[in-house]
């Protein structure tokens, strides 16, 4: 009998060990319980506190520290490898691969402002020794285009086939840009200098869609500011919607779906900027307006993160003058605002799995 007890306890330090040694980490227990579909994963501004928000439970649900990131550091960007199993979290020059059910980094690498695509298998970012822009393959960081002369970051297309970036220089005394369209499927670049009225246009914010081979896109002339679209092989843009002050910029996201994009205006509050508290939505393949949305408890975002079934839209602030500590969460398919809730610290970036991901590129 003693001997079938000790055989017994033998077993059970043996399990504890094999899963203490499988998933190493000061809170193996992982998250409370939810049924929870939709998760937004938020960080500060400042620090390695990342909170997860349930949109079921309609609050933060549970939270976690990335060691490897000191609580100093700032996140630029966060991405959703997988079904909620891996995180993707980069500050300025590196990225870290964080398991979420052993809540430690499992791998890390070099990049500045590393972007993936949609579906994990993509990412860019600027080469931290050659400083040349690259685009590779994860996970097996294999070199695939490295041709981006690019000031502001490109975005993926939401099937993750388009890369669109922006190659703006001086050309006969002016800043002109090209815009630089790269089909990952075929290995394609394509670079067209875009006009409006025979004017040259500054691409800033920019979003592609596959489905009308169209890029959303926040740019400027001369004397105009403006929300416009252009065919990926067209020279020109067309206007959907002035924005209202001059220095502002608009950001575009489209819907997992392709169906809708949404954009806002930025503007520098301390330039005497006024933020016009609208979210504007547009029917991507007609450019028809299909409603306006006003959000609540923020001055104005500072991107937006849409769910992978296109249901549900989470807009952080700009925070110019760093006060602002909510998020702004908004039905997308009924365009009104759900609620506001308090982060309790200054929102830095958001995600969500298979997220449709637009602006935040540049803090203020």
């Amino acid at each position: 009998m003693r001997n079938k007890a000790i055989i017994a306890i033998a077993l059970v330090m043996i399990g504890l060990f094999v899963f203490l040694l499988s998933c190493g980490d000061d809170d193996p227990v992982g998250p409370p319980p939810s049924e929870s579909k939709h998760l937004f994963f938020i960080a500060p501004l400042t620090g390695n506190l990342i909170k997860v928000f349930s949109v079921e439970n309609k609050q933060f649900i549970d939270s976690f520290y990335v060691d490897s990131i000191s609580d100093t550091s700032s996140i630029y960007r966060m991405h959703v490898i997988g079904d909620d199993a891996f995180l993707a979290i980069s500050t300025k020059e590196n990225t870290y691969i964080f398991d979420l059910k052993c809540r430690k980094v499992t791998e890390s690498f070099y990049g500045e402002w590393t972007v993936f695509s949609r579906d994990s298998r993509y990412y860019f970012s600027k080469n931290n020794n050659s400083r040349h822009w690259e685009l590779r393959i994860y996970p097996e960081h294999t070199l695939i285009y490295d041709d981006v002369p690019t000031l502001m970051l490109p975005f993926f297309s939401n099937d993750s086939r388009y890369l669109a970036a922006s190659d703006t220089y001086i050309d006969s005394s002016e800043f002109v840009t090209d815009q630089i369209i790269y089909d990952i499927s075929t290995g394609v670049r394509t670079a067209i200098r875009k006009r409006l009225s025979d004017q040259n246009v500054n691409i800033f914010e920019k979003y592609p869609s596959s489905s009308y081979q169209k890029l959303f896109l926040g740019g400027n002339t001369l004397y105009t500011y403006y929300f416009a679209v252009t065919d990926f092989n067209s020279d020109s843009i067309r206007v959907i919607k002035y924005l209202s002050q001059d220095m502002a910029s608009a950001i575009p996201v489209i819907s997992p779906d392709g169906k809708y994009v949404y954009f806002s205006e930025q503007v520098m509050e301390a330039w005497s900027g006024i933020p016009d508290g609208k979210i504007y939505v547009y029917n991507a393949e007609t450019e028809d307006s299909v409603a306006v949305i006003e959000y609540e408890g923020i001055r104005q975002p500072h991107s937006f993160v849409i769910t992978y079934d296109n249901k549900y839209l989470i807009a952080d602030p700009v925070n110019e003058f760093k006060d602002e500590t909510n998020v702004c969460l908004i039905d997308a398919l009924n365009f009104q605002v759900i609620g506001v809730y308090d982060f309790h610290d200054l929102p830095g970036c958001v995600t969500s799995k298979w997220a449709a991901h637009g602006g935040g590129n540049y803090r203020l």
